[in-house]
């Protein structure tokens, strides 16, 4: 699936993604996303591709906690101290719900 909510609000994409996951619920999805959002609390394992090669795969807390900095690490740090930590927050939530 082909970002379903690229241009939609930030509420509307939750809803989205929620009715996806409910209706395919253990389902394997593919899903290219862009928005960080959508990926980082969603998906069980995360694929970055760069010029259609594999440069990262792993859980989202696991490519945030890569001592070098990523490719994935680095979008999210991009996106500025306050939602980089958001983000890590989301992600690390994430990990500890489905490791615990």
């Amino acid at each position: 699936m082909d970002e379903a909510a690229a241009n939609v609000a930030l509420q509307s994409d939750r809803m989205i993604q929620k009715a996806i996951h409910s209706q395919f619920e253990g389902a394997t999805a593919i899903t290219i996303v862009h928005r960080l959002n959508t990926v980082i609390g969603d998906s069980d394992r995360i694929l970055v591709l760069d010029h259609g090669k594999v440069v990262e795969f792993g859980k989202s807390w696991e490519l945030l906690l890569l001592e070098y900095k990523g490719w994935f690490k680095g979008t999210v740090a991009g996106t500025g101290p306050e939602n980089e930590a958001a983000l890590m927050k989301v992600a690390k939530d994430l990990w500890a719900r489905r490791h615990l």
